[in-house]
């Protein structure tokens, strides 16, 4: 539904399965935006986002989190520094569309999504 959405706006838009097959995309072609959940195959949305900005390559990619869990504390503090965006779930696909616009600006807008 992200996805489509995104694409109507103009977006291309990559689908990856799991954390081990964004990092493998991310290596083949630098997106420009990483749209991802909390809760992955093969990982979680930090450890795909700690992985991304661990590299010079990929530091530079815009994060977004969108999650239906909420986090405090700690957990919180992480999500602040690794994503530039989070998003609590429900989030509409216009609404994610809206508030990916600002982070695109002057690059590409090539997009992966898991």
């Amino acid at each position: 539904m992200y996805a489509w959405c995104l694409e109507g706006h103009g977006y291309r838009v990559r689908l990856a399965g799991s954390v081990p097959a964004a990092l493998t995309q991310t290596a083949d072609e630098l997106p420009d935006v990483v749209i991802t959940d909390y809760m992955l195959p093969g990982g979680d949305g930090f450890s795909l986002a700690e992985a991304l900005r661990s590299s010079a390559r990929t530091s530079d990619i815009a994060l977004v989190l969108v999650s239906g869990r909420s986090f405090d504390g700690e957990a919180k503090e992480l999500a602040a520094r690794l994503f530039d965006l989070v998003l609590l779930k429900p989030v509409l696909p216009e609404d994610l569309a809206s508030q990916v616009v600002p982070l695109s600006a002057g690059r590409s807008v090539s997009h992966l999504i898991i």
